[in-house]
């Protein structure tokens, strides 16, 4: 019995903190730069188009690009060729954004 309760403690203890997790707490935002990076503005990125369908973003990363303690902050970097996001508009329809990278408000859990 006690050996059977020592493997389910151990289980319970690796499978909760073997990743952290970064939850999101507010608004996602990005900069979204024009030609050669002039004009750069932040823009609230709503939705993530994946297989021809926009998404809800996620309030759950298991990876970040860098996390800020302190201001309770995460960045997640954008590749060349990374997914497409867009931002709704006043009229509910949705712009395509070019990020460089996305920002927003988290805890890390």
């Amino acid at each position: 019995m006690k050996k059977l309760l020592g493997i389910v403690v151990l289980g319970l203890l690796l499978s909760s903190n073997a990743y952290a997790d970064y939850i999101v707490t507010g608004k996602i935002t990005g900069m979204e730069c024009g030609m050669l990076g002039f004009k750069c503005k932040i823009v609230n990125v709503d939705a993530v188009k994946k297989d021809g369908q926009l998404y809800n973003l996620s309030g759950r990363y298991e990876k970040v690009s860098e996390y800020n303690k302190s201001k309770n902050r995460c960045w997640i970097n954008q590749g060349f060729f990374s997914d497409d996001y867009y931002t709704k508009q006043e009229d509910g329809t949705y712009k395509k954004v070019d990020i460089e990278y996305f920002t927003f408000p988290c805890i890390k859990q």
